[in-house]
């Protein structure tokens, strides 16, 4: 972690290092908080057969240092005074991580954290909080990644529960319905069926009530943008986005028919994303169910907006 000391009034990058995807965010420190300068994302599926190998294969960690040495590349372009980098599931679960992590190190000067389950809540749930949107409500935050999910219960003074699960949207479409899309009807059951085991014990400790349900992550964020199109222009602008979860449930029925090329076509999927977002959006769809939530919002300030709104803080109190 980046020590807090001089980084008022400087630039910092903040480097999310996902299982699916890697996230940049450059920000200027103000003696509010911060201003965001800069944001970007790139697929390279680190993860990629780690949930069956339990390592990270020599193809996924050169595909994701080229993708590193672009982000790097982005934020010194933007004269980024420090980069703060840190890991999540992929790099928790993988046995070989610190292949990847001595090559970062070495190749880019990154000393990467790997996160645990609960620092990452923490940090997500911290990014949500952030916008000013949600900042003033109860919380239920649900973030789906490629290798895990986790859930955060409480408000921006203080954390009342979160649990981390290894639920990713990457790690069941591989265990489940792997290079078949459509998805087959009994790998679609098979899922639900995991997924109610799993998730009984866990949500019975999380209670929606009269809570503001959110969920964030890139898979829930891309389903934003099929259902309402100009979803990461209302981000942009501060505006906030909800959805009912009857049309989630329809959206998701929708997907579970198309082949890898429609929804590859689908406005709003990206091409890299396109054949795990099936079994993101059915994860989504069974918790909101179990949930018994009736509407929901999407928020786009997930782990990265955290960090730097914890750095943000550091150094104003430094």
């Amino acid at each position: 972690m980046v020590a807090s000391t001089n980084l008022a009034g400087k630039r910092l990058g903040v480097l999310d290092l996902g299982s699916n995807t890697f996230k940049l965010l450059v920000a200027d420190i103000t003696p509010e908080g911060f201003d965001v300068v800069y944001e970007r994302s790139e697929y390279c599926r680190l993860g990629e057969g780690l949930f069956s190998t339990g390592n990270l294969s020599d193809e996924a960690i050169a595909r994701s240092m080229q993708t590193l040495s672009a982000l790097v590349g982005h934020a010194a372009e933007l004269n980024t005074t420090t980069v703060c980098a840190v890991g999540t599931s992929a790099l928790r679960a993988s046995a070989n991580s610190s292949t990847f992590l001595d090559r970062a190190r070495n190749e880019h000067g990154l000393n990467i954290q790997v996160l645990s389950g609960e620092e990452e809540a923490a940090l997500v749930f911290r990014g949500v909080c952030s916008d000013p949107q949600l900042s003033g409500r109860e919380l239920l935050v649900m973030d789906l990644g490629g290798g895990s999910a986790e859930w955060i219960l409480g408000n921006r003074h203080a954390i009342a529960n979160n649990a981390s699960l290894d639920i990713g949207c990457v790690r069941m479409t591989e265990r489940f319905f792997p290079g078949q899309l459509p998805p087959p009807t009994d790998g679609v059951r098979q899922l639900e069926a995991h997924l109610e085991m799993v998730l009984s014990p866990i949500l019975e400790k999380f209670p929606l009530a009269s809570r503001t349900l959110v969920g964030t992550g890139g898979t829930l964020c891309c389903l934003a943008c099929v259902m309402q199109p100009t979803f990461w222009d209302i981000m942009k602008t501060g505006g906030s986005f909800s959805s009912s979860r009857a049309a989630l449930h329809d959206l998701t029925h929708l997907l579970l028919r198309r082949t890898l090329e429609e929804l590859v076509a689908t406005p709003g999927i990206p091409a890299k994303r396109a054949d795990v977002i099936v079994a993101g959006a059915i994860i989504f769809r069974k918790v909101f169910a179990m949930l018994n939530a009736d509407t929901f919002f999407v928020s786009n300030r997930g782990l990265r907006y955290g960090l730097m709104d914890r750095l943000a803080q550091a150094a104003h109190t430094a």
